[in-house]
């Protein structure tokens, strides 16, 4: 193993470019999502995405952020940090990636599917706008927000 691998930060980094790259095949996708029509497997996929994956960035970041916090004020070293790293990865995983999967299973008659076009992508339709706000931008902001205290 790399001696460089073997640092905490330096492994939340790399796993937080894994989910990165996911970020980045989203805008990859870009207005083809919605030009294929908000029922595609294409503009589908891309909400999924734009769903779970800028929010486990910015949580991934906080994680780092708690690290910082655990060495300089609770004392921790490398063995310590390494035992939390397994609880962020699941935790971060479930808690982006549950409400991404059922997003994608909800359409009703007066408002269509949760995913659609938003212009430039696929994300959470203007018609579920409350939804968006509570599943996408209140995540980001309080987990910024504790980043940042």
């Amino acid at each position: 193993m790399s001696k460089h691998f073997r640092n905490p930060m330096h492994r939340l980094i790399v796993i937080n470019a894994f989910y990165n790259a996911f970020d980045v095949i989203c805008t990859m996708i870009s207005t083809s999502g919605p030009k294929a029509g908000n029922l595609s497997a294409l503009c589908q996929f891309q909400a999924f995405l734009n769903q779970m994956f800028p929010i486990a960035d910015v949580l991934w970041t906080l994680a780092m952020a708690v690290n910082v916090y655990l060495i300089v004020h609770r004392s921790y070293d490398a063995e310590l940090l390494k035992r939390l790293e397994w609880k962020y990865m699941i935790g971060i995983t479930t808690f982006t990636f549950i409400p991404a999967l059922v997003l994608l299973f909800i359409n009703t008659e007066d408002k269509g599917p949760m995913y659609g076009s938003v212009t430039l992508w696929c994300a959470i339709a203007p018609k579920w706008v409350l939804f968006r706000i509570i599943l996408y931008y209140v995540p980001i902001w309080q987990a910024s927000t504790l980043k940042c205290s």
